[in-house]
């Protein structure tokens, strides 16, 4: 089982490799290895019959004899057993004559599935000595399948983070990188996302007759899908306001209405939407549910600027 261990590809693998050992060693011409999926509320059943492997899936929890073994933490023994008709599926078909079901713990304490011996080749019944034989085995079965589920996790984790570097890269190149200036006011910005990637956004715009437009947005939500969603916001306001022909609220009802064309699991995103004219230093603005702008006076008194 050792060389199993070191020597199997993946879960399934050792799965395999070791329900053979297990047949072999204990003479049983029927076992099955049962692994619980929690978030599918489903049994993974890998079985050997007669020489005849085969790998499955049911329901989870069900009113079987092997389960509720599983679910209790408690082994079961028996010389001989007899199915009923009433049975359910999965002890018809693997609990036959002389049985043994050995729930499997994980490092928490807790099973998350079985192993299931039944029907001696030599017709006679398991005993103490098979069980601890059986127990011996499932220990060695069970370190090996912690350790390559956790370098599996591992890898799933390094290619998430890898993912998520990338992510971060693109949204940073989304972001205006050169900030204009202008000879009567000064612009400055800082964006810290709350995770790996932010959901916030900024933009600003010189146009060819001098006048600018400054944007500020949040998507709701944190996370990849709030990068995602704030990508394609972005990219729907950066479009409508290089048109200088909207004022602020009709460009905010034009991206309004394409970005709720793209919004299928209800995130949102709030604006605020700055034109400025530097000529007369007049601003017009339009606010999408963003929270209010605060206006700082010369003379340090200030005013809440509402959409």
């Amino acid at each position: 089982l050792g060389k199993a261990v070191l020597e199997s590809k993946d879960e399934e693998d050792l799965i395999r490799r070791s329900i053979r050992i297990v047949v072999r060693e204990l003479d049983a011409r029927r076992a099955v290895i049962l692994i619980i999926d929690q978030p599918k509320q489903k049994l993974n059943l890998w079985s050997y019959i007669d020489g005849v492997e085969d790998k499955s899936q049911e329901t989870f929890p069900r009113d079987s004899l092997i389960v509720h073994a599983i679910i209790e933490n408690k082994i079961l023994i028996k010389e001989a057993y007899t199915v009923d008709e009433d049975d359910d599926i999965l002890d018809k078909k693997f609990l036959k004559d002389s049985f043994i079901v050995l729930p499997l713990l994980g490092n928490n304490q807790k099973p998350f599935g079985a192993i299931c011996i039944s029907e001696r080749i030599d017709n006679t019944y398991f005993k103490e000595n098979n069980l601890r034989l059986l127990q011996t085995i499932s220990s060695q079965f069970i370190k090996g399948y912690e350790n390559i589920k956790l370098n599996a996790d591992m890898i799933a984790k390094k290619a998430m983070q890898k993912e998520i570097e990338i992510t971060r890269n693109i949204q940073n190149n989304i972001l205006p990188s050169k900030i204009p200036s202008g000879s009567n006011f000064q612009l400055g910005v800082k964006s810290v996302p709350a995770k790996d990637v932010s959901g916030d956004f900024y933009d600003f715009y010189k146009y060819e007759d001098g006048q600018f437009s400054f944007l500020i947005a949040d998507v709701s939500g944190k996370s990849l899908p709030a990068a995602i969603f704030m990508a394609m916001s972005s990219s729907v306001m950066r479009t409508l306001s290089r048109n200088h022909e909207m004022n602020p609220a009709e460009l905010l009802k034009a991206a309004n209405s394409l970005i709720y064309e793209d919004s299928q699991s209800g995130m949102f995103v709030t604006l605020f939407f700055i034109h400025y004219d530097p000529s007369i230093m007049e601003i017009e603005f339009a606010s999408a549910g963003h929270n209010d702008q605060i206006w700082i006076k010369a003379d340090d008194t200030y005013e809440f600027i509402k959409g």
